[in-house]
């Protein structure tokens, strides 16, 4: 998976939608570049990467063990809620 820290585009896009370290980045820079050219400008391609965000978390299920908790709903709810201030 391609991933540069750069000031070009897809740089751009993972400021906004914070995909800035390259060992848990979502996308490669290939994913945000066809974002981009999807959409057409910057802004609306952060929108689109940040709604892909929210499909992978939709996918996952909240678990619990005991006292400890993952609630995936939360990071679909918040890449969702970014996906509309971006627009």
């Amino acid at each position: 998976m391609t991933f540069t820290t750069s000031s070009g585009d897809t740089w751009t896009v993972r400021l906004y939608i914070g995909d800035t370290v390259a060992a848990t980045a979502i996308f490669s820079d290939e994913s945000l570049q066809q974002a981009i050219t999807s959409e057409g400008d910057v802004m609306s391609g952060a929108a689109l990467a940040a709604e892909w965000a929210a499909a992978l978390y939709a996918r996952a299920v909240d678990k619990r063990v005991g006292s400890l908790s993952l609630s995936r709903a939360q990071a679909f709810e918040h890449y969702m809620a970014l996906a509309a201030r971006l627009r």
